[in-house]
């Protein structure tokens, strides 16, 4: 544990939790703490079923680059007592990092601002929500560059905010989703302005739940942009969004070979503009549900 300290590395170690049955799950904290490196760390969770994880709280300018966790250990940042009302996690870069599957979650951001995930990779999450990367709770300005998410029981990334403000600000530029349970990508509610930039979603299936196995899955709220993206593969749809869709950007992907349409819109579509993009071989159809008068509707390659 560290407290309030500054200008400090942990290079170079394998940290491993002994002992079985015990709930403190963390077998790394630090809390309140800046500028500091955390660079080529393992972190295992050794024999117990609680696993454990790198916790970090209300963290600033600081880099993790490097580090592996395993046998059911994660990662987690977050605000310096977990909630809206402590220090929150702000300017920080996590570079080079693996989640190598287990009974946990995967890399999970909640009450952080202004921080950048690069070349991460998180697979195999075997536990009852085990997404990939996991970013709640009101963060905001978050980047992720080229991460890649594969082979987990939910979804490969997973953005969710609460019901006082939400995820906001949020960009996945080429990252890449494969073979998850649910959706590649899930915006589960309260977000706004969220970008995937490039990028491929693929090949995600519906082992979590009925009628799931999306590229990417959205709930109502505002500001979605998809540009530049492979979605394929996938059991249901490449892109669908229910609820209420407001303002979203569909142009410039290749969406072909879903298990249903292109894209999906239910309920009532507000300001989308869908193209031009390229439908090649979804097999309800193109797109579904698109009414909105007052946005766009490109036509593109089709067949």
């Amino acid at each position: 544990t560290a407290t309030s300290k500054s200008y400090f590395t942990i290079c170079d170690m394998t940290i491993k939790r002994t002992g079985a049955t015990t709930s403190v799950n963390q077998i790394v904290l630090i809390k309140l703490c800046s500028r500091f490196l955390i660079n080529n760390v393992i972190v295992d969770g050794g024999l117990s079923s609680y696993g454990g994880y790198l916790f970090i709280a209300g963290a600033d300018m600081s880099t993790i680059n490097g580090c592996r966790f395993r046998n059911s250990a994660n990662f987690a940042m977050s605000s310096s007592d977990a909630t809206t009302s402590g220090t929150w996690s702000s300017n920080n870069v996590i570079s080079d990092c693996v989640k190598e599957g287990g009974d946990s979650q995967g890399i999970d951001l909640y009450y952080v601002r202004n921080t950048t995930i690069n070349n991460c990779v998180s697979f195999g999450s075997t536990s009852t929500y085990g997404c990939g990367f996991i970013i709640e709770y009101e963060c905001e300005n978050i980047v992720l560059n080229n991460c890649v998410a594969y082979d987990n029981r939910r979804d490969g990334f997973y953005i969710e905010g609460n019901v006082a403000y939400g995820v906001k600000n949020v960009t996945l530029s080429n990252c890449t989703s494969y073979n998850n349970g649910e959706a590649g990508l899930n915006l589960d509610a309260n977000f706004i302005d969220i970008s995937v930039v490039g990028g491929t979603y693929r090949d995600n299936v519906s082992t979590f739940a009925v009628g799931t196995g999306h590229g990417i899955m959205a709930a109502s709220n505002l500001g979605l942009t998809v540009t530049g993206a492979l979605i394929t593969g996938n059991a249901e749809n490449g892109i669908v969004w229910s609820g209420t869709p407001y303002q979203g950007t569909f142009s410039g992907n290749i969406i072909r070979g879903n298990g249903a349409y292109g894209i999906y819109l239910s309920g009532t579509p507000q300001i989308i503009d869908i193209g031009p993009n390229i439908f090649i071989g979804n097999t309800s159809g193109k797109v579904f549900g698109w009414v909105d008068t007052a946005g766009t509707f490109a036509d593109a390659s089709w067949s």
